[in-house]
């Protein structure tokens, strides 16, 4: 008997077997390993671009938004709009707050002075979010970018909301304790004024991965921008004990003689130097001005292209059976959420990528938007951290450890009064999925939102705080508030009245979902249809 055609048959199998496993694999390679591998090249650029705008605005202003800090002295008003487009300038509020630490150490600014800066940044620092939620406005899915805006706003709302309540009652406890306010009163409690020097240090882990990289386009000069940025230029009747690399003799009291040797020290060596220290700008010769500009101008690039090939990438490696584990893994006990949040953004360092993070996945319906605020309070309060171990390294540690105990304490009373009951914990989700079902209307509502809160808004109560005739006052307010309450009528109220105002009738729950809290489970992933 002839067995050749069995064993053609059966050799015709295993190949086909093994060409269908090769198919397999080579697909897993497409869908999961690739998207996987871009999603992590995309993130780690986001930050790369990141870290050169702050190192980009540094060169570019040299000490002015530190000399900044130290013009709102006893001013509230401008003190918190400067904490916010400081924040936005340097894409990073540990940056703000760590000036302000530094700043309070040396002498330069109080504590309460640095409260309402505090308060500022942590308003600031949300615009990385919602410019992670503009990278899905092209998006085909008419779904995603509404999503997206909301899991944005929501951080920034929480923040914004505990602003409202703590900024007048800071206000309210100086006018009755003796200058003191809230957060002073509060935090004087924790710190001794006899404290020393520590010199803990932790690295920071953010910047060691991307310091390689973002040093290829410009390096900054550390030691001369911390004289700038810090003590500055010698003066008398100051006797303070500043440790620089230079020979820069603080310790001056009413001695002449000693205050020529130091100015001249400095303006040598610090005034007429150079804060590029390597990179691309280095080597064409760029001065402070332009090479600033130009490390600018290449990380905003960066950044575009990170958010827009993360975007892509994450859609890819989401997409079916993964998109659904990953909901599951997300939908955790809040508490427990809030905790990561605090890891993460500790061991990051940053508190902009951790909330960024979660956008795109809120965005594509893996994560729920009432979820996410859990995340960005731990990330809100894992911010902190860096802030209390570098305040404990500074000359006056007492000073320093007040102001980031303030940030923390901020963040944490502003957790305990929006958070553990659910009814005023779902005031800023129901605020955050209208500004989604306003975006769903009209797809410019993300960049009104974006102009306003971080650029007029600021500007509107930094002019309030300077003019200090009352009038201007009440005009400055009135226009302040008449903007978001027009907006509000045109845009948002309508979205109340029914599905109308759309002009889509929903055909079907994939219609409805378009609109945030319609839908079945408010925005669910799709998967538990």
């Amino acid at each position: 008997m002839d067995n050749r055609p069995l064993l053609e048959h059966a050799d015709n199998s295993a190949a086909d077997l093994g060409t269908e496993g090769q198919s397999k694999n080579t697909s897993r390679l497409k869908t999961t390993v690739q998207p996987l591998i871009m999603v992590l090249l995309a993130l780690y650029m986001f930050l790369v671009g990141l870290s050169l705008i702050s190192t980009g605005m540094k060169v570019l202003s040299g000490p002015a938004l530190d000399r900044f800090f130290q013009e709102i002295k006893e001013d509230p008003l401008q003190g918190l709009a400067t904490g916010i487009l400081v924040t936005v300038l340097v894409q990073s509020s540990s940056t703000t707050s760590s000036i302000v630490v530094v700043l309070a150490a040396l002498g330069k600014i109080t504590v309460n002075d640095g409260i309402p800066v505090i308060m500022g940044a942590n308003i600031g620092t949300s615009i990385s979010s919602t410019l992670m939620a503009l990278a899905h406005s092209q998006s085909d899915d008419k779904r995603e970018f509404p999503r997206a805006f909301s899991g944005a706003v929501v951080s920034d709302v929480f923040n914004i909301l505990g602003v409202f309540v703590f900024f007048p009652l800071h206000l309210l406890f100086k006018l009755f304790f003796n200058g003191k306010g809230f957060f002073e009163l509060i935090t004087g409690l924790f710190v001794d004024p006899n404290s020393q020097k520590s010199g803990t240090k932790i690295p920071n882990v953010v910047k060691v991965a991307t310091g390689p990289i973002a040093d290829l386009v410009l390096k900054i000069n550390k030691d001369v921008y911390t004289v700038l940025s810090g003590p500055g230029m010698p003066e008398l009747g100051v006797t303070e004990t500043v440790q620089n690399k230079f020979g820069i003799d603080y310790n001056i009291g009413q001695n002449r003689t000693r205050l020529a040797v130091a100015q001249k020290i400095y303006n040598e060596k610090i005034a007429e130097a150079s804060l590029i220290k390597g990179g691309l700008m280095k080597a064409v010769g760029a001065s402070n001005a332009v090479g600033g500009a130009l490390c600018l101008v290449i990380a905003i690039g960066i950044v575009i292209w990170a958010l827009l090939q993360l975007v892509a990438s994450l859609k890819k490696l989401l997409l079916g059976g993964a998109q659904k584990a990953l909901h599951d893994s997300l939908d955790m006990n809040d508490y427990v959420a809030i905790l990561i949040g605090i890891l993460m953004t500790f061991a990051v360092q940053s508190s902009s990528i951790t909330t960024s993070t979660l956008v795109p996945l809120v965005a594509i319906g893996a994560l729920k938007v009432e979820k996410s605020l859990p995340m960005c309070i731990g990330a809100n309060i894992g911010t902190c951290g860096t802030s209390l171990i570098a305040a404990s390294a500074t000359d006056d540690p007492a000073t320093g450890v007040q102001i980031a105990l303030v940030h923390l304490t901020f963040n944490i009373c502003t957790f305990l009064l929006w958070f553990p009951v659910k009814r005023m914990r779902q005031v800023p989700v129901d605020i955050a999925l209208e500004f989604g079902r306003a975006c769903a209307v009209n797809r410019k509502i993300p960049v009104m939102y974006l102009c306003y809160c971080y650029i007029l808004a600021p500007a509107i109560i930094f002019g309030a705080g300077i003019h200090e005739s009352p009038v201007f006052g009440i005009v400055a307010f009135t226009v302040l508030f008449a903007i978001p309450i027009g907006l509000w009528t045109k845009y948002l109220r309508p979205v109340k009245l029914g599905y109308g105002v759309f002009e889509l009738e929903p055909e079907n729950d994939a219609d409805v979902e378009l609109l945030p809290g319609r839908g079945r489970n408010s925005w669910a992933a799709t998967e538990e249809k």
